[in-house]
């Protein structure tokens, strides 16, 4: 039961007194009220039905745990496959971190662009195979015609990525397919500076003697 009077806004409930406060207080709470369950309301709309936890979606998952019948699934029912999250990863970035080839081969053969940089760091995910040294992944995206002297915001190369990181299987792979040793970053330095640098004395000694 409302009551206006002089100004004033009486709040009775089955007789008994609750509140008493302003007309304009109370329009303002009532604006609060309507205007937050708006925002909620459009905050859940924007975010879509297909989100498992804040823009990572359900096909991110999949394809960092290298499921791809679940893949399938969600790709044939209209899951986009180039869907970013958070830095900007895109499921084939997640599949080529995390290893998982035969996921990085579907999502390939599905459609996803190969060439597709994250947001923060401008790498590819022959940056991220290389960094993490998942030779197997680098044979899956060179074989699909990835570009291997993509370079990141810093200029660095796969090469390099994997020179750091002391992952001498992958600096193999990587000089297997023709990557140039001596490309050099933002900062001047090689995949050879890096893994000396570093100690990375097998990397160091084989990027040394491969450039005989």
């Amino acid at each position: 039961m409302l009551i206006f009077c002089s100004y004033k806004l009486t709040i009775k409930m089955q007789g008994v007194l609750i509140m008493k406060l302003s007309v304009h207080t109370f329009l303002i709470l009532v604006l609060i009220i309507s205007f937050g369950s708006s925002y909620s309301m459009e905050v859940e709309k924007s975010q879509g039905p297909n989100l498992s936890r804040r823009y990572y979606t359900e096909l991110h998952s999949a394809a960092t745990n290298g499921e791809v019948a679940k893949m399938e699934t969600l790709l044939t029912n209209n899951a986009n496959v180039h869907y970013k999250y958070y830095s900007g990863y895109t499921p084939l970035h997640l599949a080529a971190q995390y290893g998982k080839r035969d996921a990085v081969d579907f999502l390939i053969n599905f459609g996803a662009y190969i060439e597709f940089t994250d947001d923060e760091f401008q790498e590819t995910p022959l940056h991220l195979a290389a960094r993490e040294g998942h030779h197997a992944v680098i044979d899956a995206l060179m074989k699909h015609g990835a570009k291997l002297e993509a370079l990141n915001h810093k200029m660095n190369t796969p090469l390099h990525k994997a020179a750091r990181e002391d992952k001498l299987e992958a600096v193999q792979a990587l000089v297997g397919y023709g990557a140039n040793k001596k490309a050099r970053n933002i900062d001047g330095n090689s995949a050879y500076d890096y893994a000396y640098q570093r100690g990375h004395a097998e990397v160091a000694d084989f990027l040394e003697s491969s450039s005989m």
